[in-house]
């Protein structure tokens, strides 16, 4: 089932949205900026779209999982002055065939250049929500590294004052470098 979203504005008159679903769960996402028409006709050309945003987080990514910080990151005061535990993963979307065939690090990114931005934020300054402190996570990130074309930032807290057994609580945002970029 095809989905059509579209969005008329001053700043992108002819944005189209298609999303892909079957069953519910989201198979693409594609964005049109102009010449849509293939696209949404279904005719599966997809004319005009500028980015395929399913196909890109199907792609090679770079995986950092379960680094542990303590920072004095939230919005109560005993979170400010003693600070907790922070669980964060993150995944950094781009091709890797290069660095897959040359066997160089040169070719591809290193994991503990992107942990290294992820352990300034987490234990830099103070931010009151984990959306704050996972968007600079992702911005630094899509920032330094062109080569990235998205990235997904889960901050989670493990030490929650729930009334009930928890993992953890927290958030995730994804980022695309081409209309998300923000620093």
């Amino acid at each position: 089932m095809n989905i059509f979203l579209a969005v008329v504005n001053s700043i992108l008159p002819k944005l189209l949205i298609l999303i892909d679903l079957e069953g519910g769960s989201l198979l693409n996402l594609y964005i049109c900026l102009d010449r849509c028409g293939a696209a949404a006709a279904g005719d599966g050309s997809k004319a005009g779209v500028v980015a395929d945003y399913g196909a890109m987080l199907k792609g090679d990514k770079l995986v950092l999982r379960g680094l542990k910080f303590h920072g004095y990151h939230g919005v109560k005061p005993e979170e400010r002055k003693l600070g907790q535990k922070f669980l964060i993963d993150v995944d950094a979307w781009m091709d890797l065939r290069a660095s897959g065939n040359s066997d160089r690090l040169s070719d591809t990114i290193s994991y503990t250049d992107i942990y290294g931005i992820v352990k300034e934020v987490m234990e830099g300054a103070p931010h009151n929500l984990l959306e704050s402190v996972a968007q600079l996570i992702a911005s630094r990130i899509l920032s330094k590294y062109p080569p990235i074309s998205a990235v997904r930032v889960q901050v989670g807290k493990p030490h929650v004052a729930v009334h009930g057994p928890v993992d953890y609580l927290g958030v995730e945002i994804i980022r695309y470098r081409d209309i998300d970029i923000q620093t």
